[in-house]
């Protein structure tokens, strides 16, 4: 008795990789003599792999292959094209979402690229095509919206460096889909892959406050602003890991604030960027008791009574101040280091407080240690 049909795809591992299999009833049509002869379509199995060892990915792509079938997974038609926004949205919800520890920044990033690139082809993208990105974003024809949320600071030309950045997001977005074989060689039916070209970029600028302009800085803002931008100094921390500050992360009879937060995400305790347990400076430490009390007060643990986003105020009070180059929050880091290491300060000792390798203390703001080769020189006597 033969052996009943499969009316639904079902799912097989072949070599460690998931294939959807289905019974095809008319997979071969019968020549015109065979049909004259009234013999009918020869049917047969037929299979498509879903690109996966990974079991509960395996699962996602089988049900999405059930509900669209070969719409989505069978041969691709001209007018269905990848284009650079689906690419875009996919590489989002597929891996920025999920991987990418600074997602807003990414995402701001992304808007940009869909805004500029929109529905052209993923494999017409050009090395001209790249560059004349690149040019909007530097002279200031395509510029981001002006943010409170880190993810840039907006209504401006970028340098180089940035430009490169967001022509490498457009290059990862690319990458992934060809894994996903949805476009290059491997893809059904193969596609060209695009030529993507990424601007030079060079060595980023150091942009640092000089001590006077930090004095007129501090000394020109009040309130919530005065306090924040003098604990951010003195910690040399990134912004957010301030704005996030517990009272479980401060200890006052150690005298430390423990920069790792409780309420990290996956992706940020995957980060490379060590958080590290810096002291009270003499000069933050009336802040930070005063901060402690009125949290423990009104019964809430943000250090900060919230976690309120200082991005914009600080933007404002440096650009009103006619600093608008250096008018982002991170550049009270670089000031720290830099006016650390000008000062003698060994840059181990920097490197600790920053959570840094001496190495990349060392390449970033190494030219600000004072130069003291000559004389090293002089009194080895070699």
């Amino acid at each position: 008795m033969p052996r009943e049909r499969k009316s639904v795809p079902w799912l097989k591992v072949r070599d460690g990789v998931h294939y959807v299999y289905w019974y095809d009833p008319d997979a071969e049509t019968p020549s015109d003599e065979e049909a004259a002869a009234g013999k009918k379509a020869k049917g047969r199995t037929k299979r498509i792999s879903l690109a996966t060892k990974d079991p509960v990915e395996a699962r996602s792509r089988y049900a999405a292959f059930l509900s669209g079938g070969h719409e989505i997974f069978g041969p691709r038609r001209d007018d269905r094209r990848l284009d650079v926004s689906t690419a875009l949205d996919q590489y989002r919800m597929e891996h920025v979402s999920k991987e990418v520890v600074d997602r807003a920044r990414a995402e701001g990033i992304i808007v940009l690229l869909k805004r500029w690139f929109k529905d052209t082809p993923v494999e017409e993208i050009d090395i001209p095509a790249c560059r004349a990105y690149a040019d909007a974003r530097m002279d200031g024809t395509l510029i981001a919206p002006k943010k409170g949320d880190g993810s840039g600071r907006g209504g401006r030309s970028v340098s180089e460096s940035t430009a490169r950045r967001e022509i490498g997001i457009l290059n990862a977005a690319v990458e992934h889909a060809a894994r996903w074989k949805r476009i290059g060689p491997k893809a059904r039916p193969p596609t060209p892959m695009p030529s993507i070209e990424l601007p030079a970029g060079g060595k980023p600028r150091l942009v640092f406050l000089t001590t006077d302009e930090l004095a007129g800085v501090v000394n020109a803002s009040e309130g919530r602003l005065h306090d924040f931008i003098q604990v951010l100094y003195y910690t040399a921390a990134r912004r957010r890991s301030v704005e996030r500050l517990v009272r479980y992360q401060v200890d006052l009879r150690a005298g430390t604030i423990n920069l790792t937060s409780p309420l990290e995400s996956e992706n940020e305790r995957r980060s490379k960027k060590r958080r590290p347990v810096v002291p009270i400076h003499a000069k933050i430490r009336p802040i930070i008791e005063r901060l402690y009390a009125a949290s423990q007060a009104n019964n809430v643990e943000w250090l900060w009574g919230d976690d309120k986003d200082m991005y914009t105020p600080f933007n404002d009070h440096l650009t009103a101040l006619g600093l608008a180059d250096k008018a982002f929050p991170h550049v009270l880091r670089h000031s720290r280091a830099s006016h650390l290491l000008q000062a003698g300060v060994p840059i181990a000792h920097v490197a600790k407080l920053l959570g840094d390798t001496i190495a990349t203390v060392d390449r970033v703001y190494g030219k600000m240690a004072p130069d003291d080769v000559a004389d090293a020189i002089a009194e080895s006597g070699i």
